[in-house]
């Protein structure tokens, strides 16, 4: 047993069975747990941790994304029971969706397809309706548009409900990934 994540596995193992109605297995297997976290200098927090994991979507822009694309993805992270941030990198920055396995996955793909799907909407909603004004007209009336559709969504999208290990597994991904994350406001253009 070499393996970080074979032994952190086995430690998962060892915990869950610690909690057995059998108190003399459930005994043997907290000290088995407990013996491997000294042994291999594993700690709660690790332990915590490999419970979640991470989705990558990309985002629309490398440092400041625009106002309704933060909403939507705040709102797909919300409706998958995830923390969502974004991961600034150039040419473009990526949403990392954390939670409990498929929640990140989910996510992460519901954000492409309705990114997407947002896109073309608002691209026939400025051919459409908007073909005489000037461009930072057609920008500011569109990003308007694109935060309704982001609205509506929100509106028919029911959130699933996080269980306190849940959280905890997920709290304890961030600190050990990423510690303190910077808040940053996006471009409202209207």
């Amino acid at each position: 047993m070499n393996n970080y994540d074979e032994i952190v596995s086995k430690i998962q193992k060892c915990l869950a069975l610690s909690k057995s109605s059998n108190e003399h297995e459930a005994a043997a297997a907290l000290r088995q747990a407990q013996k491997l976290m000294e042994k291999f200098k594993i700690s709660e927090l690790d332990v915590r941790a490999a419970e979640a994991m991470e989705c990558r979507a990309a985002a629309g822009a490398a440092i400041t994304v625009v106002a309704w694309e933060s909403c939507l993805a705040q709102v797909i992270a919300e409706a998958f029971g995830c923390k969502v941030f974004l991961a600034t990198a150039y040419p473009r920055g990526s949403w990392r969706y954390v939670g409990c396995a498929p929640a990140p996955e989910l996510a992460g793909y519901a954000f492409d397809v309705l990114s997407r799907q947002l896109r073309r909407e608002r691209a026939k909603y400025i051919d459409k309706n908007l073909w005489r004004y000037k461009r930072a007209n057609k920008t500011r009336r569109a990003d308007i548009f694109c935060e309704g559709w982001v609205a509506a969504v929100s509106k028919t999208v029911a959130a699933f409900a996080r269980t306190k290990d849940e959280d905890a597994a997920i709290n304890a991904f961030m600190a050990k990934h990423y510690g303190k994350l910077v808040e940053s406001n996006p471009i409202n253009r209207h």
